[in-house]
């Protein structure tokens, strides 16, 4: 129950507050920080050790995140590294798109597949999903 109430919370606290939570909150609250993206609390939260993929992986899927938001995940040297993650990443159009490119290389050929049919992708994105679609076909019958 308190942390329902720090969930209701949030949006009114001091931002010190707010920081220190970011540092040490519980999984639900880093998370509710980390989708409210207040740029002090962005770094601290992503280190935060109670929060978890999948409080990650419901930031980068709820639309109205703050752009800096997917951004600083899209960079982090750990939750950029989470396979879930990055498959996110690349379908949100927020995240930039040579950090998404990055990621192409490491995806498997069925979520290339998923991803080409996604809405809203950004063009540039779209044919380097095509390409390395392609490209993975290609040498796979080649090695077949």
């Amino acid at each position: 129950m308190a942390e329902e109430a720090i969930l209701t919370r949030i949006p009114h606290l001091p931002v010190g507050e707010k920081l220190t939570l970011a540092r040490r909150g519980p999984a639900r609250v880093a998370g509710a920080l980390l989708a409210e993206g207040h740029p002090q609390a962005l770094k601290l939260v992503l280190a935060n050790t109670f929060l978890t993929e999948s409080q990650v992986l419901k930031v980068v899927a709820k639309p109205g995140v703050p752009e800096r938001v997917i951004t600083s995940i899209a960079q982090h040297p750990k939750w950029s590294a989470q396979y879930n993650v990055r498959v996110a990443l690349v379908r949100n159009p927020h995240t930039p798109v040579p950090a998404a490119l990055a990621f192409l290389a490491d995806l498997t050929l069925c979520d290339l597949q998923d991803l080409l049919k996604t809405d809203g992708l950004a063009p540039q994105l779209r044919k380097h999903l095509q390409q390395e679609l392609k490209r993975r076909l290609g040498a796979e019958k080649n090695t077949g």
